[in-house]
C-alpha cells in the first residue's frame, strides 16, 4: 500500500511538473508571439516615407557563428557590391551569411513584412554602377536605389529593403534609428484634405501626395529664400519651386526649343545651383518636358514646372491656384512647335510665347531631407535639415 502511494505521489508530482513546463512553455509562446505582434505593430510599415528602426534585425545578423568569418569580414572577402539577405520568393532568410540560427530571420522578416533585402558592400555610388549589368535585382529596387543620395549614404553595411506594400526603405546596418515612430514627413502628412486648400493625395501615382487651392500652407525656406512644396514624391523626395522668380528675366534660348540645349537650362544647372547654400540637399530626378502629344523625360538637377502640373495645383474652382503670381509671365517645360514654348501668364492661364521672348524663371527642385521642422505657414514655413 506504501508503494502505490509512493507511486501516485511520484505520478502526481510529474503531472504537477509536466503541467508547469507546459504552462510555462506556452507562457514564453504568448510571449513571443504578443512581441511579434508588437514589434510589427510599432512602426507604419504601409507608409512609404517611414525610416524604418531594424536594429534588432541588425544586431542578430553581426552574431556570425563562425567568430573568424563575421559578417564585417564577409564584406571584405567579396568583390560584389552586395549580398541578397531575404528573398520571400525564393524563401531564402539570411542564407548568404554564416549564422548560427536562420529562423529568427525568417521570424523577423515576417514580422516586418519584408519581400526583399539586400546589405551593401560597398558605398552606394560603387553599388549604382554594378546595377547595370546586374540581373539578379528588380527594376524597382534598381530605380530605388538610382535615386538615393549618395552624400547621405556612404557607409557600408547598408539595408535596402522592398515590403510587400511595393514601398522600399533604406535602413543603417552600424546605427541606431531614431524610434520615435515618427516620419520625417509626420508633420505634413498629418493633414490630408479632399476639399480646399491643402494637401491631396494623387490619384494618378501611388503614395504621392500634392498640393492644391489658393494658399496652402506649404510654404518653405530652402537656401535662404522661400520656395513652395509642389509634391511629395513617392520615392521620398519632395518636389519645391521658387515662391518667387529670380530676380533677372530670362530668354528659354534664342535658336532652340530643346531644353537640353536651351540657355536656360544651361543657366540653372550652372550659375543658379552653384550659388545655393543648400545645393547639397539637391538631386537628380526626372522631368517632364510635356509637348502637345508626348512626354519626353529629361534627368538633372533643376527643371521647370510642366503645365500639366500647374494645373492640377488647382482646386475644383477656377482660379484658385497658389502658382499664380499676379502681373507676371514665367516658363513652363514644355515645347509646342519649333518656336513656341508653354509659359503662364500674367492673367494665370497658360498660352504659348516665341522662345527668343524673356519671360520670368522659376526653378524647380527635388530635395531629400532628413528631417522637418515648421508648420509650412508663412510665418513658420517648413525649414529641412
Amino acid at each position: 500500500m506504501s508503494k502505490m502511494n509512493n507511486r501516485g505521489f511520484l505520478l502526481a508530482e510529474s503531472l504537477i511538473v509536466s503541467t508547469f513546463v507546459l504552462t510555462i512553455l506556452i507562457f514564453l509562446f504568448v510571449q513571443f508571439r504578443t512581441l511579434m505582434i508588437n514589434y510589427k505593430k510599432s512602426y507604419t510599415y504601409n507608409n512609404t516615407q517611414n525610416i524604418y528602426d531594424l536594429g534588432s534585425m541588425a544586431d542578430y545578423l553581426k552574431k556570425a557563428s563562425n567568430p573568424s568569418n563575421t559578417l564585417t569580414d564577409q564584406l571584405k572577402e567579396t568583390k560584389s557590391s552586395y549580398i541578397v539577405i531575404y528573398n520571400k520568393d525564393s524563401n531564402n532568410y539570411c542564407q548568404n551569411i554564416d549564422l548560427q540560427d536562420k529562423s529568427m530571420c525568417q521570424t523577423l522578416g515576417e514580422a516586418m513584412e519584408l519581400k526583399f533585402m539586400i546589405l551593401t558592400k560597398s558605398d552606394t555610388s560603387t553599388l549604382k554602377t554594378s546595377l547595370q549589368n546586374d540581373g539578379n535585382l528588380s527594376q524597382e529596387m534598381k530605380d530605388f536605389i538610382k535615386r538615393l543620395n549618395t552624400t547621405k549614404i556612404e557607409n557600408k553595411g547598408r539595408f535596402i529593403a522592398e515590403f510587400e506594400n511595393g514601398n522600399f526603405a533604406t535602413i543603417a546596418f552600424d546605427q541606431n534609428i531614431n524610434s520615435s515612430n515618427k516620419t520625417i514627413f509626420s508633420n505634413i502628412l498629418n493633414n490630408i484634405v479632399t476639399s480646399g486648400d491643402g494637401l491631396y493625395k494623387d490619384n494618378e501615382t501611388r503614395d504621392r501626395y500634392i498640393y492644391k487651392g489658393t494658399n496652402p500652407n506649404n510654404y518653405m525656406t530652402f537656401s535662404e529664400s522661400t520656395w513652395r512644396i509642389l509634391s511629395i514624391e513617392a520615392d521620398n523626395s519632395i518636389k519645391i519651386i521658387k515662391n518667387e522668380p529670380l530676380n533677372r528675366q530670362m530668354t528659354w534660348d534664342d535658336n532652340t526649343n530643346s531644353w537640353n540645349q536651351a540657355t536656360i537650362q544651361k543657366y540653372l544647372n550652372s550659375e543658379f545651383i552653384n550659388g545655393l547654400k543648400q545645393n547639397d540637399k539637391i538631386i537628380e530626378h526626372d522631368f517632364n518636358i510635356e509637348t502637345p502629344n508626348s512626354k519626353i523625360n529629361w534627368k538633372g538637377k533643376v527643371g521647370l514646372l510642366s503645365p500639366s502640373e500647374y494645373l492640377a495645383a488647382n482646386t475644383d474652382n477656377e482660379n484658385s491656384n497658389y502658382l499664380y503670381i499676379s502681373r507676371k509671365n514665367w516658363w513652363l517645360l514644355g515645347q509646342n512647335s519649333t518656336n513656341l514654348i508653354p509659359y503662364v501668364n500674367s492673367e494665370g492661364n497658360i498660352d504659348n510665347i516665341l522662345l527668343n521672348n524673356s519671360l520670368d524663371v522659376r526653378p524647380v527642385i527635388y530635395i531629400l531631407p532628413s528631417e522637418i521642422t515648421g508648420s509650412g505657414t508663412s510665418e513658420d514655413p517648413y525649414i529641412i535639415k
